[in-house]
C-alpha cells in the first residue's frame, strides 16, 4: 500500500476568539457536572430531543422549543470523564470509557435507552448490556458510531486490541448479538457508509479505511493516510463519498480534506483551523451537506463549506467557552442533523446550547499565479485579501483557491518573494466561484558581500550571518577572511543578523537595490545571546519530555493562562528562545518536564578582562496543576570549573508564566573568571502529584560594571545613601547635607539610564516609585560618577 501525502493549500483565517459567525443562540440549560459528547433523536411527531452525555451519566432534553430547553429524564451511571451516544431507530446507545473518577473499577457495559415513549415518560426503560467475545466482556468503549444498516460499532472497547466490535442492532435492538471485530489497531473514533469504515488509528496517527462487508472476516485496512499531526482521532466521509475529513486531538490541528477515490493513494487537499498560533483543539468534525460541523474545544462549533474539498472555507462559528487557546475545555461536541436544522452542542463547562444556522455557502476564489515574462508559475506565491485576515500560498503549479463567508469587492494582493506585488479588485458572492489569475514582473538582483569585524576592524571567521525579506530567510557563514557573499539576492528590503559566541549579536536593516554591493557588520566582544543563532549550548537531563531545546516558543495554556510562552523576550534580533520541550501537542503537559531533570548549559566563558561582570538573563517558570500544591523547581547555576554557585531558585509561590529579567554579580560567587559556565536546572519531582513544569531562558548576557562607569563599591563622600536595600515598590535616596543639591540617575547593569532625578538645596531625600521595574540589579549613578549598587525585587 502506497501512503502519500500532498500538501497543496493550506488555509490562514485571523479569526478573534469569542467571535460569533452567522449563528444565534436559541437556547441554553446550564448543568452542576461536566459535559461530553451529544446526539440527537427526533419522534416523527415534530419533537426533538438532545441526548447529553454527562460525566455522572445520561442526559434527555426536550429542545422542541429551543428557547426553553427542558430536561425530560436523567439515567445516572458511573463517574467517566468520557461518554458517547448514537441512536437506532427508537433506542439511545451509550458508551462510557475509563471510569476514572469512580472507585472500584465499575461499568455500565452498554446502555440502551428507549426513546419511544420519552414525549409522555420521564423514566424511560434502560438497559445495561455487557456482551461478549472471545471470552472477554465489555465493561468500557471510547466511542460508537451505527450505520445505515442498524451495525453498531464499539471503538475503544476493552476487548481485543480496542479495534472495533461490530454488534447487530437488527437482530435485537435491546440485546445486539457480536457478528465481527476488527483487531488489527486501536481505534479511537470512526463512521461507516456503505461497506467502508474511517476509522481514527489514533496511536498509528493515521486515518484508515477498513473493508466491513463480511463482518466475520475483516482484515487489514485497504489504505491509510498520516493525519498533520500525526494524533487521528475522528473522521467523516463526505455525501459523495469522494472525501474524507479528518481531525487530530492536539493543540493547534487542523481539518484535513482527503481525496480517497483511490484508496492506494489517498491525498491531502487542503487543510484548516480557526486562528493561527492560538494552540486551540478540535475534537469531532461530522459531515452534512457539503458542510463540515466541527466542535473546537476553546473555540466552540465552526461550520465549514467543503462545496470544493481542495478550499475548505469557514461559513459559521460559534464560541460557547470563554476560554481560548489550548485545553480540553469547552465545546466537546456538535450534533448538526437534527430535522429543524438546529444544532446542539455540549460545553464541558457552560451545558447545553442550542443554535440556529442557516447554511449558506462561502464566497470562492480561485486562480494561477504566473511570471508575467516567462509565463511559469510561481510555486512561491501567495495571495491576500485586504482587510479579511484571509491569506492563501499557492501550489507547484502556481494555483491557489481560497475565499471567504461574506460577499463584497475586495483587494487581493498578489506577491511572491523575488517579484513586484500586484493588488487587484474582486468582487465576490456568496456560492460563487470567481476565477482571477494574476501576473507578477520580476525584480531585479544583486550580489551582495558581506564583512564581518570586530571593534578593532579585525576579520571574524565562522561567524553566522542571516538575512530575511519576509518570504526568504538566507543564512552564510563567514570565511577565514570574514566575507560572505549572498548571490543571487532580490531588491528590497533585509533585515540582518550576524552573531558568535563571545560577541554581542548584531542586527540591523538594509534596502538592497542596483548600488547595493555590500555592506560590513562590527561585532563587539562581550557575551550574549538571544538564541538567534546556535552557538552551541547543551544539556544534560533524565526525562524524555520537556528537554531544553531552541526554538521559537510555541505557547501552551493551562486554566485560560500562558504555560509554555508563546513568544520569546521582545525587541531582541529573531524570535528563538530556550524552552523546556516546544511540542504543544494537547497542551499544558504535553511537553512539559515529567518525572526527572533537564540542566541547560552555556559555552564556557573566559572573564579575565573583565573587571566585575554582572550576568543578566530573562527566565520563565510556570508550574501548576496535578494533585496538591505544586512543588517543582527552576534552579539558575554559576560554575566556575571547581565548583557551582546558586544563583537563584524560583518555585510555584514567585511570579510565573511571564518573562522576568534578573541580574547577579559574579564575584559574589567566584574570583576565577577564566571557565564560566551557565546553568540553568528544571526538576519535576517524581511521583508527587504529577504537577505541570514548564521553563524558558532567553537574552542572556554578561557586562562588565566598569565598562559601563559602574562601579562596585558605595562612594558614601556626599553622605548618600539607599534604602530600603533590597526595594520592592518604593526606594528612598538620601543626603547628609541640606545645604547641597544632587542630581542623579538611575542605570541597570548595562548602563543604561533609566531615569534621571534631582534633590534640591533645603530637601535630604527623593523618593522613587520602582515597582515598574524588573527585579535584579541597578544603581544610582551621580554626575561626579559615584554609584551605590541597590537590588529591586
Amino acid at each position: 500500500m502506497k501512503r502519500l501525502l500532498i500538501f497543496c493549500l493550506l488555509s490562514v483565517f485571523s479569526f478573534a476568539q469569542g467571535q460569533n459567525l452567522n449563528m444565534t443562540l436559541l437556547g441554553q440549560l446550564p448543568y452542576t457536572q461536566t459535559l461530553n459528547d451529544i446526539w440527537g433523536y427526533a419522534d416523527g411527531n415534530g419533537n426533538e430531543y438532545a441526548l447529553v452525555g454527562a460525566q455522572n451519566g445520561f442526559s434527555i432534553v426536550d429542545v422542541t422549543n429551543s428557547a426553553n430547553p427542558v430536561k425530560k429524564a436523567y439515567i445516572g451511571g458511573v463517574c467517566s470523564t468520557w461518554r458517547d451516544v448514537k441512536v437506532w431507530g427508537d433506542k439511545a446507545y451509550v458508551t462510557h470509557d475509563s471510569p476514572n473518577c469512580s472507585p472500584g473499577n465499575p461499568s455500565d457495559g452498554l446502555l440502551i435507552v428507549d426513546l419511544s415513549d420519552i414525549a409522555t415518560n420521564s423514566n424511560p426503560a434502560y438497559w445495561n448490556y455487557f456482551p461478549t467475545w472471545n471470552g472477554q466482556t465489555l465493561t468500557t468503549a471510547h466511542n460508537l458510531y451505527i450505520d445505515e444498516n442498524g451495525i453498531c460499532y464499539l471503538f475503544g472497547a476493552n476487548i481485543g486490541v480496542g479495534g472495533a466490535l461490530l454488534l447487530d442492532c437488527t437482530v435485537n435492538d435491546t440485546a445486539p448479538p457480536v457478528i465481527g471485530i476488527y483487531n488489527e489497531y486501536y481505534l479511537h473514533d470512526g463512521m461507516v457508509r456503505g461497506d467502508t469504515l474511517w476509522g481514527g488509528a489514533i496511536y498509528q496517527g493515521e486515518m484508515v479505511a477498513i473493508d466491513v462487508s463480511n463482518p466475520s472476516a475483516i482484515g487489514s485496512a485497504m489504505g491509510s493516510v498520516s493525519t498533520p499531526d500525526v494524533f487521528s482521532h475522528n473522521a467523516w466521509v463526505s455525501q459523495d463519498g469522494s472525501h474524507v475529513f479528518t481531525v487530530d486531538e492536539v493543540s493547534g490541528a487542523y481539518v484535513a480534506a482527503y481525496d480517497v477515490t483511490d484508496l492506494s493513494n489517498i491525498t491531502e487537499v487542503d487543510r484548516v483551523q480557526p486562528e493561527p498560533n492560538n494552540g486551540v483543539i478540535p475534537h469531532n468534525a461530522y459531515v452534512k451537506g457539503q458542510f463540515i460541523y466541527t466542535s473546537w474545544y476553546r473555540s466552540g462549533i465552526l461550520i465549514h463549506d467543503a462545496t470544493y474539498p481542495y478550499n475548505v472555507i469557514r461559513v459559521g462559528q460559534y464560541d460557547s467557552s470563554p476560554l481560548s487557546g489550548g485545553g480540553f475545555n469547552g465545546a466537546w461536541g456538535a450534533y448538526p442533523f437534527a430535522p429543524s436544522g438546529n444544532i446542539y452542542v455540549s460545553d464541558m463547562e457552560q451545558g447545553l446550547f442550542v443554535l440556529g444556522y442557516t447554511p449558506q455557502q462561502a464566497c470562492y476564489l480561485e486562480g494561477t499565479i504566473t511570471d508575467a515574462a516567462t509565463s511559469a508559475p510561481i510555486a512561491t506565491s501567495q495571495v491576500e485579501l485586504l482587510t479579511s485576515g484571509i491569506s492563501e500560498g499557492a501550489n507547484l503549479s502556481g494555483f491557489y483557491a481560497t475565499g471567504t463567508p461574506n460577499a463584497g469587492t475586495y483587494f487581493a494582493v498578489y506577491s511572491a518573494p523575488g517579484y513586484t506585488s500586484d493588488t487587484i479588485s474582486v468582487t465576490l458572492a456568496n456560492g460563487v466561484l470567481t476565477t482571477q489569475n494574476a501576473s507578477l514582473s520580476p525584480l531585479g538582483s544583486t550580489s551582495l558581500d558581506g564583512s564581518v569585524v570586530d571593534s578593532n576592524g579585525t576579520a571574524l571567521s565562522r561567524v553566522t550571518v542571516v538575512m530575511s525579506n519576509g518570504f526568504n530567510t538566507y543564512t552564510e557563514t563567514t570565511n577565514a577572511n570574514g566575507q560572505v557573499t549572498f548571490s543571487p539576492l532580490f531588491y528590497g528590503t533585509y533585515n540582518v543578523s550576524a552573531g558568535a559566541w563571545g560577541y554581542r549579536t548584531e542586527c540591523t536593516s538594509i534596502v538592497v537595490d542596483a548600488n547595493t554591493s555590500s555592506i560590513t557588520l562590527d561585532l563587539e566582544p562581550g557575551y550574549y545571546d538571544d538564541f538567534s543563532f546556535d552557538f552551541g549550548w547543551s544539556n544534560l537531563s533524565t526525562v524524555s519530555t520537556g528537554i531544553w531545546e531552541r526554538a521559537v516558543p510555541e505557547g501552551t495554556t493551562y486554566n485560560g493562562a500562558p504555560f509554555n510562552p508563546d513568544v520569546d523576550v521582545q525587541g531582541d534580533c529573531l524570535d528563538q528562545a530556550y524552552v523546556t520541550g516546544n511540542d504543544a501537542g494537547s497542551g499544558a503537559g504535553w511537553d512539559d518536564v515529567d518525572e526527572g531533570f533537564t540542566t541547560l548549559r552555556s559555552p564556557q566563558m573566559n572573564l579575565n578582562g573583565y573587571t566585575d561582570p554582572y550576568l543578566s538573563v530573562y527566565h520563565w517558570f510556570a508550574n501548576a496543576g496535578g494533585s496538591g500544591t505544586p512543588n517543582d523547581t527552576m534552579i539558575l547555576f554559576l560554575n566556575d570549573g571547581a565548583a557551582t554557585y546558586e544563583l537563584d531558585r524560583f518555585d510555584q509561590s514567585m511570579p510565573q508564566s511571564q518573562w522576568i529579567q534578573t541580574s547577579y554579580r559574579i564575584l559574589d560567587c567566584t574570583n576565577n573568571l577564566s571557565t564560566v559556565q551557565f546553568r540553568a536546572y528544571v526538576a519535576d519531582l517524581v511521583s508527587t502529584g504529577g504537577h505541570f513544569v514548564e521553563a524558558g531562558i532567553d537574552q542572556f548576557e554578561v557586562v562588565d560594571s566598569a565598562s559601563s562607569s559602574i562601579g562596585p563599591g558605595e562612594e558614601l563622600d556626599l553622605g548618600i545613601s539607599v534604602y530600603p536595600n533590597p526595594a520592592m515598590e518604593q526606594l528612598t535616596v538620601a543626603i547628609g547635607d541640606r545645604g547641597i543639591s544632587l542630581d542623579f540617575d538611575i542605570v541597570d547593569i548595562s548602563g543604561r539610564n533609566l531615569g534621571s532625578y534631582s534633590i534640591e538645596k533645603g530637601n535630604v531625600k527623593h523618593i522613587i516609585d520602582v515597582k515598574g521595574l524588573e527585579s535584579g540589579i541597578y544603581f544610582i549613578r551621580t554626575q561626579s560618577g559615584q554609584t551605590i549598587r541597590w537590588v529591586k525585587i
